[in-house]
């Protein structure tokens, strides 16, 4: 049995099935990848905790994508 794992946005708690400039975003922070992110600056980083975990125990960490007018957040398991 192979399991996929998503990532989700903890702005609108749905999983990133989209694809952007950015990397993988939901469907409603996909429009800030195209409307409102081009000629801002993009920094983008880890948070150092693990902000939930899964049933398994396997950590999950905050990725952070910032500009001077957006802050997208996800869940990922790849910190």
């Amino acid at each position: 049995m192979q399991t996929t794992t998503l990532t989700h946005c903890l702005t609108h708690q749905l999983p990133e099935t989209g694809t952007s400039p950015m990397g993988p975003v939901c469907p409603k922070c996909k429009r800030f990848a195209y409307v409102d992110l081009p000629g801002q600056p993009l920094r983008s980083y880890w948070e150092s905790q693990p902000g939930a975990y899964t049933l398994d125990r396997q950590p999950l960490f905050v990725y952070i994508r910032q500009t001077e007018s957006v802050i997208l957040r996800s869940l990922r398991p790849d910190g």
